[in-house]
């Protein structure tokens, strides 16, 4: 029985543990074995970078669906940021971030993609930039998300046409410059609205090329 490669996790995305099912002992020594040899690869240059100094001690994030009423007051016409922030502080100490989740379950209700919903909320992008600047004020983080999965919707002008037959796509199966609409479009999402990050939704790793443009948006992204 051949051990699996966590080499080729990327291009694979799981792992086959099932030649160890009822062998408990075994899955614990392959399991270790895995790790230590991940460890052995692991490169966290990326969180050396000062810019990215507060990411190495934050630990507690708000995942907040755009969309639910708990986030913006339809009535009051008003995004809820303080009052999100209040409860985090009031429950246990404060958010270090919030991800600012746009797409499941509303993605493919109609044409727009992802970056639509976050063009289409309440304000535009300008209201966006207002929340990101109230969260800064209150020392916390903002991220935005990415679904590589994304690709039923409308297109963002320049985008290259999924050529999978059953319509998947779980991470970037090119090399070098994948989905570079995509790129550009969330890089002017992140300058947009003073992004601090980007959540890579199903993603086990991320490409320089993809990242080139979102660095130029925001230099510590």
């Amino acid at each position: 029985m051949k051990p699996p490669d966590p080499t080729t996790w990327r291009a694979s995305s799981f792992i086959d543990f099932s030649p160890y099912v009822g062998r408990p002992r075994a899955f614990d020594a392959e399991l270790a074995r895995i790790r230590e040899q991940l460890r052995r690869t692991l490169a966290g240059r990326i969180f050396e970078r000062e810019g990215l100094a507060w990411y190495r001690r934050a630990y507690v994030e708000a995942f907040l669906f755009i969309y639910d009423t708990c986030f913006y007051d339809r009535e009051a016409g008003r995004y809820r940021i303080d009052e999100i922030l209040d409860d985090g502080e009031r429950e246990f100490g404060g958010y270090d971030f919030i991800m600012l989740w746009q797409s499941y379950p509303r993605l493919g209700i109609d044409g727009r993609n992802q970056i639509d919903f976050y063009r289409d909320m309440p304000g535009g992008l300008p209201g966006l930039r207002a929340l990101t600047e109230r969260a800064h004020e209150r020392g916390v983080r903002v991220l935005v998300s990415y679904n590589p999965w994304d690709i039923g919707t409308r297109r963002e002008v320049g985008a290259a046409p999924s050529t999978d037959p059953r319509g998947y796509r779980y991470t970037f199966p090119e090399k070098g410059a994948p989905a570079m609409a995509d790129a550009e479009a969330l890089a002017a999402l992140i300058e947009a609205i003073g992004a601090d990050g980007v959540f890579l939704d199903t993603m086990a790793f991320d490409d320089p090329g993809f990242r080139a443009p979102l660095e130029q948006a925001n230099p510590h992204v």
